[in-house]
């Protein structure tokens, strides 16, 4: 895929190696996009390796967002319970997604795809930019 217009909010890789290897978390992507579009992403960006399950737009064994079973998918996959995930996504649509999945906690980054108005609805935290969001994270994971 073309990478010229991609514009990442923070140090992809630097931030999954933190959650990964010194705060042992699982990692996952859902997409509305579709999955070997967003894998060659991933690997594009150097992080391919430390994402444990990917699911995009276009696989067939989970309902779209805002529907549960992607959250609940990937889940399965990690055995990881929703009610111990962290949701963190740009748009309603992930927090509607989260909310009902029962995750533990929604943060929606307010530098994504939706308006402030649109993300509070559902979040449980907004969050200004991608490094306030790794903040909350330690400051979770080391609680």
């Amino acid at each position: 895929p073309d990478t010229s217009n991609v514009k990442t909010l923070g140090d992809l890789r630097e931030a999954f190696t933190e959650l990964k290897e010194k705060h042992k978390l699982k990692i996952g992507v859902c997409t509305t996009d579709d999955h070997e579009p967003t894998t060659d992403m991933l690997k594009m960006q150097g992080v391919a390796d430390l994402v444990d399950v990917v699911i995009g737009g276009d696989d067939k064994h989970a309902a779209p967002k805002p529907s549960p079973e992607q959250i609940q998918y990937l889940c399965k996959q990690v055995e990881v319970d929703p009610k111990d995930v962290i949701m963190i996504g740009d748009t309603n649509t992930d927090m509607q997604m989260g909310k009902a999945a029962g995750v533990f906690l929604n943060i929606g980054i307010m530098h994504g795809a939706s308006s402030v108005k649109d993300l509070e609805v559902n979040a449980d935290v907004l969050v200004p930019s991608f490094e306030k969001m790794m903040c909350l994270m330690r400051k979770l994971c080391s609680s």
